[in-house]
């Protein structure tokens, strides 16, 4: 049965910064937490998803120090419910799955996202 909220690989997006690539998740249509490492310079900052494409985004807030950043697409990223939550402990999560684009899931000549 499906609840119609996004899956979690929808929610990963590519962070382009610099010539420097990291992940971010989006949190609400137009927000999307990321590190703040990701972000080597100054903008322009560029969001990549295989299903929606490439669009640019404005840096809301970062703070080296937490290595955390909160960016705005210039696009809707998803439409619909996001549902967020969080895990609390200190034991590994049987059937865990992280999701993110490296660079090494990089592919072609054109280097597209796998």
């Amino acid at each position: 049965m499906s609840t119609g909220l996004p899956t979690t690989a929808d929610r990963v997006v590519a962070v382009l910064s610099d010539g420097r690539q990291g992940s971010g998740v989006v949190v609400s249509p137009w927000l999307v937490l990321t590190c703040a490492h990701n972000l080597a310079g100054a903008p322009p900052v560029r969001l990549l998803h295989p299903s929606i494409g490439e669009v640019s985004a404005q840096i809301l807030w970062q703070d080296a120090e937490l290595d955390a950043a909160l960016l705005y697409s210039d696009e809707e990223l998803l439409s619909g419910t996001l549902r967020l939550g969080s895990v609390d402990t200190a034991q590994s999560l049987p059937g865990c799955e992280i999701i993110g684009f490296p660079d090494i899931q990089r592919y072609g000549a054109d280097h597209h996202l796998d």
